[in-house]
């Protein structure tokens, strides 16, 4: 029994990191350190949301998604579906998942999903390497994609949250709600 080990044990996170490690993607030692790199505080609180939104999506049978990101090189998020067709899942985790890494112009993206009455917390995988670059189609995209959003921002990490009236950390100068958080 290792006290000082134990600190940095998080078996939620432990299964998240294992179900990418046996998903066999060439990329999974590099999401794993990416995500190793948020704080612990971060992680578990990504790894809570996703069982509260898997939750929350069976109870209402509704879709739900998070998304999060810690810098401009690793961002995540996270879909539910109450369908069970996996081409579907397949499909809205990459549009929401390519949408979100745009948005919050990051180089890399973890999306996983999960249909609302599986066992499973993560049922599909996909990770996003291309560099991010500025594209007027795809900014246009994300802004009628984004626009009627009737989501909320859950504090994940209290140093890291940002109001929609704070500047964007994208050091645009405007404010968040008028860009990365449309």
């Amino acid at each position: 029994n290792d006290p000082i080990g134990n600190i940095w044990k998080d078996p939620k996170f432990d299964k998240v990191a294992e179900i990418i490690k046996t998903s066999n993607h060439n990329k999974a030692t590099d999401i794993i350190f990416n995500l190793l790199d948020w704080s612990a505080e971060k992680r578990k609180g990504i790894v809570d949301q996703m069982i509260i939104a898997k939750t929350n999506s069976k109870k209402e049978f509704k879709d739900t998604s998070i998304a999060t990101t810690a810098s401009a090189e690793f961002g995540f998020s996270y879909q539910v579906l109450k369908s069970t067709n996996l081409n579907e899942l397949d499909d809205k985790v990459l549009q929401y998942s390519t949408l979100k890494k745009y948005q919050q112009k990051c180089n890399n993206w973890l999306g996983l999903g999960s249909f609302a009455n599986s066992s499973n917390l993560v049922d599909f995988m996909l990770y996003l390497d291309e560099p991010w670059v500025v594209d007027s189609q795809m900014q246009e995209v994300c802004l009628n994609f984004f626009k009627n959003a009737k989501g909320k921002i859950i504090q994940i990490n209290k140093s890291t949250s940002i109001g929609r009236n704070d500047l964007c950390p994208c050091k645009s100068g405007i404010k968040y709600k008028r860009c990365c958080g449309v």
